[in-house]
């Protein structure tokens, strides 16, 4: 698992709700690829976003993220989907394992400090170690 940093080139701000995702696309062994992932942080006055991601070893495209190095870029849709909490948000009850943790994260940053909703988390995973975002949860 890696926690990623981007900047979307060519805005100054990416717009987007807490629970979306983007998608990215790459030319992988000459097939075009395109993969969904959420979004793990909340929107901010920037061009960044954060993802947290597996790496399956057989996957198509995680590994060539994996690979890539700060200062390479890779196609990437506007933020979509509809896993967003309702306006106003209500007190919620947040169930995750492993990476699925992402999009609750995106909404705890979001929403925590304003004081309410109140969120109740169950976070599961198979060993302690992956634990992802243990310090900061």
């Amino acid at each position: 698992m890696r926690h990623f940093v981007f900047e979307a080139e060519g805005i100054q701000r990416l717009e987007y709700l807490p629970g979306q995702f983007v998608s990215f696309t790459e030319m992988v062994e000459g097939k075009e690829i395109t993969r969904a992932y959420s979004l793990a942080s909340a929107p901010a006055d920037s061009n960044r976003f954060e993802l947290c991601l597996n790496q399956v070893d057989d996957g198509r495209l995680s590994p060539y993220l994996f690979s890539m190095r700060p200062g390479e870029a890779i196609e990437m849709s506007a933020p979509l989907g509809t896993f967003t909490l309702r306006q106003p948000p209500r007190d919620s009850i947040l169930i995750a394992t492993g990476t699925g943790i992402t999009p609750f994260r995106s909404y705890l940053q979001a929403f925590l400090d304003a004081g309410q909703p109140s969120f109740a988390l169950l976070f599961g995973v198979r060993y302690e170690s992956h634990l992802l975002y243990r310090a900061e949860l």
